[in-house]
């Protein structure tokens, strides 16, 4: 006797995978039959999809990267992808590091990567405690961010792992470049608060407090201009800049803080 069509094949089996599922709750039986749909047909993206979901909800997650990988041979490059950044993602949660890296730095290879990708990938480092992956992709999405305050605050996060992997130096470089992005935005909050973060590390710096004196001359938070104006005079030797610099010093402490004697 004929057997059924190819298509009234995958259908029944796909019907029956989902009431075994959904209606019986029987997934061992439901991966068996998406199984034998996926075996009849590598393309056949419901039953590979309703395969990994199953995999997902039975923590069999070897068998998970394996459908993610058979996927890699015939995926779009976008399917390839995020099929890359999920399989980096399981194995760096389930104790697989070296796969995890590998599947990462495939995927750092590619010229384009969406928001979702370099989201799994900052995870992936994070959970491998990994500063090479994730300077990596915080100095990726600070240069594919559209908005410039985000792109601060992507530097703004990779100066925090230079400080903590890096080199202070590298740290304060980053932080400088992001404050002047932030500045250049109209971020004044933004931009006070990296600059604040220089002087965290290096307190003394002239740059981040000639910087700082002009945001919170704008801001009028007058008691915080004292100390930078004395960082400023430590860091200038042109008479004409110094007289400039304790003028204002002046005006501040008479006008603004009530403080003539001491101005």
């Amino acid at each position: 006797e004929r057997g059924p069509s190819p298509e009234r094949r995958r259908e029944l089996l796909h019907k029956i995978g989902g009431i075994q599922r959904k209606d019986v709750g029987d997934r061992p039986a439901a991966i068996e039959t998406y199984k034998l749909a996926l075996a009849d047909d590598r393309a056949d993206s419901e039953a590979r999809s309703a395969l990994a979901a199953l995999y997902g909800e039975t923590e069999e997650w070897d068998l998970l990267m394996e459908l993610l990988e058979d996927l890699l041979a015939r995926a779009t490059d976008e399917e390839a992808r995020s099929a890359r950044a999920r399989i980096a993602e399981l194995a760096a949660t389930h104790g697989q590091a070296n796969k995890a890296r590998d599947y990462a730095q495939k995927l750092l290879a590619e010229p384009i990567l969406s928001s979702e990708d370099l989201a799994a990938l900052e995870q992936v480092a994070e959970t491998l405690d990994d500063a090479t992956i994730l300077r990596e992709v915080l100095s990726r999405r600070a240069a594919g961010a559209e908005d410039p305050r985000d792109q601060a605050m992507w530097l703004g996060k990779l100066g925090l792992l230079e400080l903590s992997h890096g080199t202070q130096e590298d740290a304060v470089a980053v932080w400088k470049r992001a404050a002047q992005i932030a500045q250049k935005a109209g971020d004044d909050e933004a931009a006070r608060r990296l600059y604040e973060q220089v002087r965290g590390v290096s307190p003394r710096d002239g740059e981040a407090a000639f910087h700082l004196a002009d945001l919170f001359e704008r801001a009028e938070k007058w008691e915080r201009l004292p100390e930078l104006y004395s960082i400023l005079l430590e860091h200038t030797q042109l008479p004409s800049a110094r007289v400039g610099i304790l003028m204002r010093h002046a005006k501040v402490l008479s006008e603004k803080m009530g403080d003539a004697a001491s101005a």
